[in-house]
């Protein structure tokens, strides 16, 4: 596949995802969460993908009262779930960061908070720092945007962390 008509499948996924997550948000007065992978490469359903998302669906229920799961599928850029919560977003936002860092594979999940009829309740509203880069000490968005990182290494170490998930 080309690399234009890919990048359109995943641009039409995210807007597709975020046209639901606009839409629930207009008849819900909860905490919504959005739960995907956040995987480097073009890959977005490598071995041990899809056992890391339910992995982190249990955490999020493990941790999070009263959650529904109110859609759920996998589109081209990985397995997704869009859920609610009577949770405050401030308080869901910091028990999905506990989440965050109870594995290093918990690294490649993306755990959007948004509260209700909101905006998205990020690190930056909790004063915390920005999400590390997979490689370095440097935050992920620099390293991105400067493409600091031969995509190679991501992906070794995209494998690395998704190993103990492989079936």
């Amino acid at each position: 596949m080309s690399y234009a008509k890919l990048r359109a499948e995943l641009l039409a996924a995210r807007e597709a995802r975020e046209e639901l997550r606009l839409n629930t948000a207009q008849h819900t007065a909860q905490t919504l969460l959005q739960l995907g992978l956040n995987l480097p490469g073009t890959d977005k359903s490598p071995p041990g993908a899809t056992e890391l998302f339910r992995w982190a669906l249990q955490q999020l229920e493990s941790q999070i009262p009263f959650l529904d799961i109110l859609a759920q599928g996998e589109d081209p850029l990985g397995p997704w779930a869009l859920l609610s919560t009577p949770l405050e977003a401030s308080a869901s936002k910091q028990r999905t960061l506990k989440i965050e860092t109870r594995n290093a594979a918990a690294r490649l999940l993306d755990i959007d908070v948004y509260a209700p009829q909101g905006p998205a309740i990020g690190r930056r509203e909790l004063e915390l720092p920005a999400r590390g880069c997979l490689l370095c000490d440097q935050a992920a968005v620099d390293c991105i945007r400067l493409k600091n990182h031969p995509s190679t290494e991501l992906k070794v170490r995209t494998d690395e962390l998704l190993a103990p998930f492989r079936a």
